[in-house]
């Protein structure tokens, strides 16, 4: 089995600073250990940022899309497994063009996050960009510069579910409500993913796995800066996965916004190899 895996080490436009500290941080901690031939054929490839001009952050981020987009599908044709690593979750938007550039269908999205990352420009009190993330995904914002990013089409929300979001604003809490995006009411309810995605599989050709690591309690580990409590154990995260991943194909996957400076424990990349370990169970 062919495994590709996609280093995005910026975070809002900035090399290594950060979360885009985290991929690097996250390989020299084993994290692909026990992926080695035979087995698996895996090859590791980083994304630098262009040299020739000067870039804003919203600019950065149309690049890496554009570069997500094409490194996905490439890996797609060759039969590998895209894995991306990245500082930021609005590396989404490459990874599903990716997926799309191989399908005419759109992928459903299972999002792990604290956060909904479901602000726009006109609802962001932040201005973090990445914070608009998954509206961007779903088309809600940002629709002239994704005409940029080859093959993307919006997801439609009803083919979105949110798992472990806590961490709201106000204005994001009311349009996630009013939106058609699935997610349970709370971590500790019995929410069946592969239920949910079983009512929208003539809709799906596959399935995209998102994990920002803040989804995780920060009693597990402090993932990044904007990590709280009220999130999934590594059991449970694992057994959602899991049931992910056994009930589906999982076309790409992504591990995002892990900052080493706030887990001086080194507490989550070992999480992170068993996330990396459980999907590995199910590419083969």
């Amino acid at each position: 089995m062919k495994l590709n895996v996609l280093v995005v080490p910026y975070d809002s436009g900035f090399r290594d600073l950060r979360m885009g500290a985290g991929p690097a941080r996250l390989l020299d901690a084993g994290l692909l250990e026990g992926l080695a031939a035979p087995k698996f054929e895996v090859s590791t490839v980083w994304f630098e940022a262009s040299k020739a001009a000067l870039r804003g952050e919203i600019a950065s981020a149309v690049e890496i899309q554009q570069w997500l987009t094409t490194r996905v599908s490439h890996s797609r044709s060759e039969g590998a497994f895209p894995l991306v690593l990245a500082g930021n979750c609005m590396a989404a938007v490459g990874i599903v063009a990716g997926l799309q550039a191989r399908s005419r269908r759109v992928p459903a999205v299972c999002w792990f996050d604290s956060h909904a990352d479901f602000n726009t420009p006109d609802t962001t009190t932040s201005g973090f960009l990445d914070g608009m993330a998954l509206a961007t995904l779903t088309g809600r914002c940002w629709k002239s510069l994704l005409r940029s990013v080859p093959e993307f089409r919006p997801v439609p929300e009803s083919q979105v579910l949110l798992f472990g979001a806590r961490h709201l604003d106000q204005g994001e809490r009311e349009a996630l409500d009013a939106s058609e995006i699935q997610r349970p009411k709370s971590v500790t309810h019995p929410f069946s993913a592969s239920e949910k995605l079983g009512e929208l599989r003539g809709h799906f050709g596959e399935v995209y796995l998102h994990i920002d690591l803040d989804v995780l309690d920060q009693s597990e580990g402090r993932a990044n800066s904007y990590s709280t409590g009220g999130g999934y154990t590594r059991e449970r995260l694992l057994e959602l996965v899991h049931e992910i991943g056994t009930s589906f194909h999982v076309g790409a996957a992504a591990l995002t916004a892990y900052d080493p400076s706030c887990d001086p424990e080194g507490r989550i990349p070992v999480i992170a190899k068993a996330i990396v370990e459980s999907l590995s169970r199910m590419i083969v």
